[in-house]
């Protein structure tokens, strides 16, 4: 059986896409190849770059100006695969993603992008004005976020060639350690990295790099308001410039706090996920929030959609987590205060919606068969919408 051939270019393929690579490898209904280079030292030096095990074709970046790059050796992996689709990464940063995408296109390939797209309903004109011209050059476009294609959509782009696609991580380990993995157990876990580890008034946990962006300042501010009787203990994941200031901030507020530092081991990140109570992402928030709903984890986060990631679509106001206003420790402390004294019910309803968020919508098998459908050529079927639409416990 003949099946479509397509080439997927990226700058690098971050080691989060391994789930959804694996997927379309085993995919039946096209056959997919991957180009990228084999490191993100060159723009991105924190991220680790994955490799494909197979059908794979390695470029080279190259820094052009300021953000602007170069992808070497796309010409002859398109000549050794000939692909009849090639999808490039949607990054106006990229040139290749102008140059080459127009020139393939012209010689008769059929052209995708994969990008974030529209971040923003207020971008600047010009900046605006730029990229609607740039996603011209594909005739089809694979977005993270409804959000974004709606936004396209009020750009006048037709809504039949822009495919939501969600994103994922590595959802098929994860689920597994979700079935095995008890809360008591991973209680144990955080026992044996603290011995004085004490979550009797619950535990928020805050999971990124420390940078000041993330502003998890916010979250021992708004904690520190809260009645010290009744006042939760935190659980910070990661490392950085900010490691310091935080350390000082949680001192200076009387606020109990755990610093486990960086980690990347999915075992150890999951007991984390099982024993906290919500993950707090003052800041904007990306991938953190399909990793703690994978484990049931609730998310609060702030309300601003235009600040926003493509994955807070996940996050929804009473549902799988709350919203609250940017910037505001009183808001953020509320929003902490609520979710602690939900009852138990509610707390486990939750949990179900979360899971039930990522199973149907962010993970890599809905995510290869909403590229299949695109690759086919079919009409996205997804209605223009905000919303996710699924069945939540009421």
């Amino acid at each position: 059986m003949n099946t479509t051939k397509v080439l997927v270019v990226y700058h690098f393929f971050p080691h989060y896409r391994k789930g959804v690579i694996e997927e379309m490898l085993k995919s039946e209904e096209a056959e997919y190849f991957f180009a990228a280079s084999d490191t993100a030292e060159v723009i991105a030096p924190s991220i680790k770059a994955y490799i494909p095990e197979n059908n794979y074709s390695k470029l080279i970046i190259k820094k052009v100006f300021r953000g602007l790059y170069w992808l070497s050796n796309i010409d002859n992996a398109i000549k050794d695969i000939n692909p009849s689709v090639i999808i490039f990464l949607g990054d106006m940063n990229c040139l290749n993603a102008w140059i080459s995408a127009i020139r393939w296109r012209i010689y008769g390939k059929r052209v995708l992008f994969w990008a974030h797209g529209w971040n923003k309903d207020n971008e600047k004109f010009l900046k605006s004005k730029i990229r609607n011209l740039f996603f011209k050059i594909p005739q089809q476009i694979l977005l993270y976020g409804r959000r974004a294609r709606k936004i396209a959509v009020n750009h006048g782009f037709d809504p039949k060639k822009i495919y939501v696609i969600y994103n994922s991580l590595d959802y098929y380990n994860q689920v597994e350690i979700r079935k095995n993995t008890s809360r008591e157990a991973a209680n144990q876990f955080l026992l044996s990295k603290f011995p004085e580890f004490d979550s009797n008034n619950g535990l928020i946990l805050c999971s990124s790099r420390l940078t000041a962006s993330k502003r998890f300042d916010l979250v021992i501010q708004a904690i520190a308001n809260i009645d010290p009787s009744l006042r939760p203990a935190l659980l910070i994941i990661g490392d950085g410039e900010e490691m310091e200031n935080l350390r000082n901030s949680a001192g200076k507020y009387n606020v109990k706090t755990y610093f486990f530092g960086a980690c990347y081991d999915e075992n150890e990140l999951s007991r984390c996920f099982l024993v906290a109570d919500v993950l707090v992402s003052p800041g904007n928030v990306g991938l953190s929030a399909m990793h703690a709903m994978v484990y049931g984890l609730p998310v609060i986060t702030h309300a601003d959609r235009n600040k926003q990631m493509p994955e807070t679509e996940s996050v929804i106001d009473g549902k799988t987590g709350l919203l609250y206003d940017e910037g505001d420790v009183d808001s953020l402390r509320d929003a902490i205060y609520k979710m602690l004294s939900f009852p138990e019910e509610v707390k486990e309803k939750m949990r179900t919606n979360c899971v039930n968020v990522i199973d149907s919508y962010f993970n890599p098998y809905f995510q290869v068969k909403k590229i299949n459908l695109a690759v086919s050529g079919q009409a996205e079927y997804e209605d223009v919408s905000d919303s996710l639409e699924i069945d939540f416990i009421k």
